[in-house]
């Protein structure tokens, strides 16, 4: 299922990942994308997609700033997987 709403940036992290001297220097980092929720509870989405890190890092947010995020939700045999597909 796919979701839309309204958040408020914290900060975004650039994490490298433990496997990283196996990967090229491009896949080598990822974010942690820290938001706050319509009721004030933290949240966070890993996110690994090139295009969308770089949308991010180019966005010039600031914290506390209203923030249009689109993600999905979907259930497999692990559990509840939700990924960040979008932000405006």
């Amino acid at each position: 299922m796919k979701y839309q709403g309204n958040f408020k940036f914290l900060k975004v992290e650039q994490m490298k990942r433990k496997n990283s001297e196996d990967l090229a220097e491009a896949d080598r980092t990822f974010f942690v994308f820290h938001l706050l929720d319509e009721d004030n509870n933290p949240v966070r989405f890993f996110v690994f997609n090139k295009d969308l890190m770089s949308k991010i890092a180019n966005a010039g947010l600031v914290s506390l700033q209203d923030v249009i995020v689109e993600f999905t939700i979907s259930c497999g045999t692990n559990g509840w997987n939700v990924n960040l597909v979008d932000i405006a």
